[in-house]
This record gives C-alpha cells, structure tokens and sequence, in this order.
C-alpha cells in the first residue's frame, strides 16, 4: 500500500526550525512601523533685546559725562572739561590713546588726558639783577616754579610738582624734574622729541639756555635775534632765538637800551611773576 505525500511538509520544516532557533536563543525583533505624521518643526529662539553699554568720561577719579551706548553704537565723546583745562587725547584704564568715537562692545569708562591752558605769549625766563639772562647758568628750582606759574594758572599745575620745586628753591633742576615739570604743561608725547633735541651733555643738570629751548619749541614761538636784546645772548648761541623767545616781547631793545646807558639813567624794571614770587630790582647797564 503507498502512503500519500502531504503538501504542507515544507511548511512543518519551517516550524521546526524556529522551534530550533527559539532553543539556541535567538529572538526576532518586530521593525517599527514607519509613521506618517509631518516631523516636527525646530524651535527657534525668541529674539533678544539690543544690549545697552554704559561710556563714562573722567577727569582723574572725577566723572564728567555717563551715557548708554547700543550694542555697535558709537558714544558722543564731547565731555566737557573744568574751565582752564584742554583735552590732548582720551586713553582707556591702561594710559595708551583711545578713540572714544568708536564703536563700544562693553561697559567702557575713558579718561582724559588734560593739560592747562597756557600763556604762550608771556615771558617765563627772567633776567637776573644785572639784567642778564645767563643762558649758560643752571636753571634753578625757584626759576622753574617761576615758568611754570608765568605760563599757566597756578592752580592747574601739579601741587606736588610746586611743592617739591619751594622745599629746595636754590637747586638746581636736574633732567628727570624737567621731563616732570614739561609733562605737567604740555602733551608727553610731544616733550620726548624736543628733549631729545638738546645738545648732548654728561651734566644731569638742566640750564636756563636748555629750559628756554624746550618751552620755546613747545609752545611754538617765533622770535628773530633782532627783537630783543640782551648783552649775554650772542646771536651765535646755540639757542639764542628761544632764549629771547623765552624772555618775551617786552624786554627792551638794543637800542633803548644803549640810549639809557648814555644817558646814565638807572632802569628799574618790576618782573611780572606771581605775588608770591614778585621782586623788584634796579640796575644800569654798560654797553
């Protein structure tokens, strides 16, 4: 008797063998089922507001102008100064030159570099009871004080600068005091040039000559030996122009004063100086 084939062997083979594959620990992992819903859109951030910088303008410790600055803006840079006092350049925290008119990234505070306004037509360098300037002498504490109180208000030059120029009058003014005493009037940036320019020397000490030739070119005076005279200051000097420069348009010509030597009159000249440093002295001059 044949026995009959059934058709549905391949299917029983198939059973056994995940009955085989579940007996050697093997597990089939169901797919996820793909969706169909839209992705969901990125959140974007809601906008910031424009950041505000505070600009502050100083004079010293003192606060002259507060402003707020945008983001990117550019501050006004117009403080105003105390009266007397003029605006060589602006400089951040550290001393070095700053533009306020850039474009602020942050709190930012700007200080002025200040100077005095000057007298640049008065004399500061004085004759002696002689009536003679000594370009070559040394220039004394007291005559430097003298300059300085001659060319700007007393009240805007550094006391301490005065104080240590009173304490030793009769000194004699070495380079470092000068170097103090022309940054104290004028840009630093504009001094170490004319310093510079000074004869060499192995003297630490300054003279009346050298103290005229700084002052004169840094206040920009124009004199010709023929404006003033004195009998000291040959025309072959080194600094003859910012020695008569420095003893101004009022001193008296070559010619009055041979006149008054002939004469034999006695010329008494007040020294216009400050009234704590005022004296008056009489002499004749023979020429």
């Amino acid at each position: 008797m044949k026995l009959k084939t059934f058709r549905f062997a391949p299917l029983a083979a198939v059973l056994l063998a995940a009955v085989f594959l579940h007996g050697c620990g093997y597990r089939a992992e169901a797919a996820p089922l793909a969706s169909n819903a839209p992705a969901a859109a990125e959140t974007t951030p809601a906008p910031t507001e424009t950041p505000v910088f505070t600009v502050e303008y100083r004079l010293g410790d003192d606060v002259l102008k507060t402003e707020s600055i945008p983001f990117d803006g550019s501050p006004a840079a117009d403080a105003a100064l105390p009266e007397g006092l003029y605006l060589v350049a602006w400089t951040d925290e550290t001393g070095r030159r700053a533009d306020p008119a850039a474009p602020v990234e942050t709190d930012t505070v700007y200080y002025a570099l200040a100077r005095p306004v000057l007298n640049a037509g008065a004399a500061f360098l004085f004759p002696d009871e002689y009536g003679l300037l000594r370009p070559e002498s040394v220039m004394t504490h007291a005559e430097c004080a003298a300059a300085l109180c001659a060319l700007a208000p007393e009240e805007r030059i550094d006391p301490s600068l005065l104080a240590g120029l009173d304490a030793a009058p009769e000194d004699a003014l070495t380079r470092e005091e000068l170097k103090t005493a022309l940054d104290t009037l004028f840009d630093p940036e504009t001094v170490e040039p004319v310093l510079e320019a000074l004869p060499e020397t192995e003297s630490e000490y300054v003279t009346r000559a050298e103290f005229a030739f700084c002052v004169s070119r840094l206040l920009g005076k124009d004199i010709t030996a023929e404006d003033v005279y004195y009998p000291d200051v040959a025309p072959t000097h080194w600094a003859s122009a910012e020695v008569l420069a420095a003893a101004g348009s009022g001193t008296f010509t070559k010619e009055s004063l041979e006149s008054m030597a002939r004469d034999g009159f006695p010329l008494v000249r007040r020294i216009s100086l400050p009234a704590r440093r005022r004296r008056v002295f009489s002499h004749r001059f023979g020429i």
